[in-house]
C-alpha cells in the first residue's frame, strides 16, 4: 500500500505541473479526463491534499465544461481541438469525472459545486444516452464531424467496442448511486442494467470480455479497451445497482473473463537478460500479436478490479 501510494502522489504531483491553459491535445478529453481528473480526485481520496482537488476543479472547469458545444450535432462534448469529432469517450469520461467532483462537493458541503456538477453531468448524459445509445444497451463510438457543401455534417461511426458500453456504464452507475433524486436514480439504474447486459450478452466470447478489433495486430489502442469495461462491470457490482439476474451475469463474465485471461493471455518476454510475463491482449484465445502495454495495462485493470468486487 505504501509503494501505491508513492506512485499515485507522484503522478499527482507531475499533473499539478501542466498548465491549464495548454492547447487541447489531439485526443483531449482522453488525456483531460482519464489520465488527468481522475488520477487527480483518487489522489485527493488517497492523501487528503486538497492541492490535487483544486487542480481537478481547474482542468475539468476551465478545460472540460466548455468543450461541451450545442452548434453542431444536437449537443455533446468535442473529442479534440480541430472539433473533428464527438466521442463516446469524450462525453460519459467527463461525465464520470463530473460526478466524482460532484461527490467530493458533496462531502465538504459546498452547495454550489453540488448544482454545477451535477447538473452538467446529466445534460451531458441525456444527450449522449438520447442521441448515440440504443434501446438494446449498444453504444455508438462518435460522431464524425465532416464539411459537405460548405456545411458541418455529423455522421454516426457505429464502431462496436467494449469500452464504449463500459464507459457508459460507469457514467450510468455513478449517477445512480449518487443522486439525491431517487426515482431519477432509478431511471439510472435501468440505464445500467441496459448497458451492463449487452456487454454481458453481446459482447463476449464463450463468456469471456471480447473486442474484435484485439486480434487486429495493427491495431492503435484496441488493445486496453477491455480494462476499462471490466472495471465499470466491477463497479456496477460494488454499488449495488444491478438487479439480481444481471448481477449474477456481471458477476459470472467478470469470474470467467479473468480466468481466461491469466490462461490464455500470459507470455514471457526476456529484458536485460530478465524474464518477464506481460499479458497480451486475447483473453478469450491466445492473440498472434505481441503484448504491448496497452494489453498488459486492460488486463491488470480487469485483474485488479476483483478486489472491489461484491458477489
Amino acid at each position: 500500500t505504501a509503494v501505491l501510494l508513492t506512485w499515485l502522489g507522484a503522478i499527482a504531483v507531475v499533473i499539478t505541473t501542466i498548465s491549464v491553459s495548454e492547447p487541447m491535445s489531439e485526443t483531449v478529453m482522453d488525456i483531460l479526463c482519464c489520465c488527468r481528473v481522475m488520477a487527480l480526485v483518487q489522489s485527493f481520496d488517497a492523501t487528503q491534499n486538497t492541492t490535487f482537488l483544486e487542480r481537478a476543479t481547474s482542468i475539468f472547469t476551465e478545460s472540460i465544461m466548455p468543450a461541451w458545444d450545442t452548434s453542431e450535432c444536437g449537443g455533446g462534448v468535442w473529442w479534440d481541438a480541430k472539433h473533428t469529432q464527438k466521442a463516446t469517450a469524450s462525453n460519459a469520461g467527463p461525465i464520470i469525472s463530473s460526478m466524482l467532483l460532484y461527490q467530493r462537493a458533496l462531502d465538504m458541503n459546498n452547495d454550489l459545486a453540488l448544482n454545477k456538477y451535477l447538473s452538467w453531468a446529466e445534460k451531458v448524459y441525456a444527450f449522449w444516452n438520447a442521441t448515440m445509445c440504443h434501446a438494446n444497451g449498444a453504444v455508438v463510438d462518435h460522431f464524425a464531424v465532416q464539411q459537405q457543401d460548405t456545411l458541418p455534417q455529423c455522421v454516426e461511426v457505429d464502431w462496436s467496442f467494449t469500452y464504449n458500453e463500459g464507459l457508459m456504464l460507469g457514467a450510468a452507475v455513478t449517477l445512480a448511486s449518487s443522486h439525491p433524486s431517487a426515482s431519477r436514480a432509478n431511471r439510472y439504474t435501468s440505464d445500467a442494467i441496459r448497458f451492463a447486459t449487452h456487454l454481458t450478452s453481446n459482447q463476449t466470447r464463450h463468456g469471456v470480455l471480447y473486442d474484435a478489433c484485439e486480434m487486429q495486430c495493427a491495431c492503435c489502442d484496441c488493445q486496453q479497451f477491455k480494462g476499462a469495461a471490466a472495471q465499470a462491470l466491477s463497479q456496477a457490482l460494488r454499488t449495488g445497482v444491478l438487479d439480481a439476474r444481471t448481477h449474477a451475469a456481471v458477476a459470472s463474465t467478470l469470474a470467467t473473463s479473468r480466468q481466461a485471461l491469466w490462461s490464455n493471455a500470459q507470455s514471457v518476454h526476456v529484458v536485460n537478460g530478465t524474464r518477464r510475463t506481460v499479458f497480451g491482449a486475447g483473453w478469450a484465445a491466445p492473440s498472434p500479436c505481441t503484448a504491448n502495454a496497452a494489453s498488459h495495462i486492460s488486463a491488470t485493470f480487469a485483474l485488479l478490479s476483483a478486489l472491489d468486487d461484491v458477489t
